[in-house]
């Protein structure tokens, strides 16, 4: 897996030309990336086959492991730990976000599908990515967070009197304000 560099975006080739040609030569380094489709497609095959090709090329890798119980943001490819097996490191519904630095992941406590289905209103927390303590930063409903390329700001998506709108709060959880 080889990276490859486009004006303004750092892409990760995925080690299949052809694959890479259709998603515009890459993934986008940082992203978040849905790989969707029917039982038997593939999935897991092609998950497996990316994941080992970042781990061999020395990054770190998070990923959402989802059983019947629950719902756990894991990280493997830690330094100095790239052959142990994946660290748990919080409990979570929503996807994570890497901050710039690799050294943070934010998440949200609750899924970003239909606001007004979700059973309680989802938290913003930020984990260190070699585990620790999740550390709440926004209480009030938030979910599909965004690090600025700073890294001192964290935007996402907040439903407040029946309207979604774009928030920002300081990675430290202060100064939570509308964009």
């Amino acid at each position: 897996m080889a990276d490859h560099q486009e004006p303004g975006r750092r892409l990760i080739s995925t080690g299949n030309p052809e694959l890479d040609k259709k998603m515009g030569g890459g993934i986008p380094q940082g992203s978040l990336t849905l790989i969707e489709g029917q039982s038997e497609a593939g999935k897991s095959v092609l998950t497996q086959q990316l994941v080992w090709g970042a781990l061999q090329d020395g990054k770190r890798v998070a990923y959402v492991h989802f059983t019947d119980k629950a719902h756990e943001l894991r990280v493997i490819g830690i330094e100095g730990d790239e052959h142990a097996a994946p660290r748990a490191v919080a409990a979570i519904r929503g996807f994570p976000a890497w901050s710039p630095d690799g050294g943070l992941l934010v998440f949200a406590t609750e899924g970003e599908s239909d606001p007004h289905a979700r059973e309680k209103e989802s938290e913003l927390w930020v984990v260190a990515a070699a585990g620790g303590e999740p550390h709440r930063i926004f209480a009030g409903d938030a979910v599909m967070p965004s690090w600025s390329p700073s890294g001192h700001r964290i935007a996402f998506w907040r439903v407040a009197q029946g309207t979604r709108d774009v928030w920002s709060v300081a990675a430290d959880g202060t100064d939570p304000q509308p964009v």
